[in-house]
């Protein structure tokens, strides 16, 4: 049940997030069942000037939570002291500095989701 719930909120975040500057979760390939454990977002910064720092203090304005999934390992302050000639790693922090997750559990309703759509749309346009 938990997991046809997510995959119920997946399918309704691609579908309202579609058309914002944001590149979405790839498809899942076939014969594979996805998780649906996080819906990761990264900001498509050739489309939107919005930062992903600026959509998260935008999103979290309008009340809705989200997290930053992933920072790059060698930006972690281990990494960083136990490796300090590691990298560059532009790729890495690429991503690091774009991706940002949205709610997705089985508690979250249609309501909530498509609250969530609306705010990213807000902050977006």
């Amino acid at each position: 049940e938990s997991w046809e719930r997510r995959r119920v909120l997946w399918e309704y975040y691609n579908e309202a997030l579609r058309d914002l500057p944001l590149i979405l979760p790839p498809p899942t390939p076939p014969n594979v069942r996805h998780a649906l454990h996080q819906y990761t977002c990264l900001v498509d910064d050739r489309a939107t000037r919005v930062t992903r720092d600026e959509l998260l203090r935008g999103l979290h304005h309008l009340r809705i939570g989200c997290g930053v999934h992933y920072r790059a390992v060698h930006l972690l302050d281990y990494y960083r002291r136990t490796f300090p000639d590691a990298g560059p790693f532009p790729n890495a922090d690429y991503i690091s500095e774009r991706t940002f997750s949205i709610p997705l559990s089985p508690a979250v309703t249609d309501e909530d989701a498509a609250d969530v759509a609306k705010a990213l749309h807000q902050v977006l346009e």
